[in-house]
Order: structure tokens, then sequence, then C-alpha cells
């Protein structure tokens, strides 16, 4: 049996044929179970918004009272939010889609050096880049995207 890990941010849902996991980060559990987070900088990890400001919040919640964050810096840091496992097996095709919010300005204007990526593994050491944020082309600063990536290969 195929297992897939996908590294990603903010709100996600991966289906095919029927839905197979779906986290919006509402819960009181953070990350929620089964997810994982990783950082080389301590003071910038994957929070909910809701330990952030009211105005941060407003700017940075796609759907809901909460979402995934983590906050910029200039300093370099590789942090990943992990989902659960879960297997492809049986199903003829796949999506993975889910929402973001980026500062355009900080990840990839003129002078920017921030990556925002989605990778997928099937045994969680080698990673594939699925997307990154330079990939969208133009956008404004912190509107919702709506990404929607084909899986087709992993199934």
């Amino acid at each position: 049996m195929k297992k897939i890990l996908l590294s990603f941010a903010l709100l996600t849902s991966l289906y095919g044929s029927s839905q197979i996991l779906s986290e919006g980060f509402e819960g009181e559990t953070f990350p929620p179970t089964g997810w994982t987070t990783e950082t080389q900088v301590a003071t910038r990890i994957w929070r909910p918004t809701t330990d952030y400001s009211a105005t941060t919040q407003a700017t940075f919640n796609i759907t809901g009272a909460k979402s995934a964050i983590i906050a910029w810096i200039v300093d370099p840091n590789e942090a990943n939010l992990i989902s659960p496992t879960f297997s492809l097996d049986g199903y003829a095709d796949a999506t993975f889609s889910f929402n973001a919010k980026i500062g355009y300005e900080y990840m990839v204007a003129p002078n920017a050096n921030g990556d925002l990526n989605v990778q997928i593994s099937d045994n969680g050491l080698d990673w594939t880049t699925l997307w990154v944020e330079e990939d969208q082309g133009p956008y404004e600063d912190y509107e919702t995207l709506a990404i929607s990536l084909d899986l087709a290969d992993y199934v």
C-alpha cells in the first residue's frame, strides 16, 4: 500500500471520488491530531491565527474562526506543516485543493526571498515539490488563493 504525506500550508482538502482528508484547523488542538510541524527557528512556528492579534486574524483567516499561519522573517527558516499519512490505493484519480493567503511583497516581489511549497512523499524521506507560490503568477497581497493540484501520478 502506497502511503502519502503532504507538506503544505493553510486550509486543505484532498479528494478523489470521495473526500479522504479535510482540515480547516478549527479545532482546539494545534496542530490537529495526526499533523506534525517542524521548524528551524523556534520563534517562527506554525500556529493557529488565534495566537495573533485581531488584525492579523482578520487578514489571514481563510474560513471560520482560525487558520494555520506562520509568520515570515528575513532570516532563513524551513518550517513544515505535514499532513497525516493516507493512501490513494483504489482511486482512479485524486486532487489536492487548498487555500492560501500570502504576502506577495515578502515572497515573490523583487528582492523577496520566501518560498511556500507543497510537497508530496511516499516514504516521508524523499519529497517532490508539486507547487511553489511563484507558480501562481502575480497576485494581490493576502488575497485568498484557491489552488488545486492533480495527484493522478500518485494513485
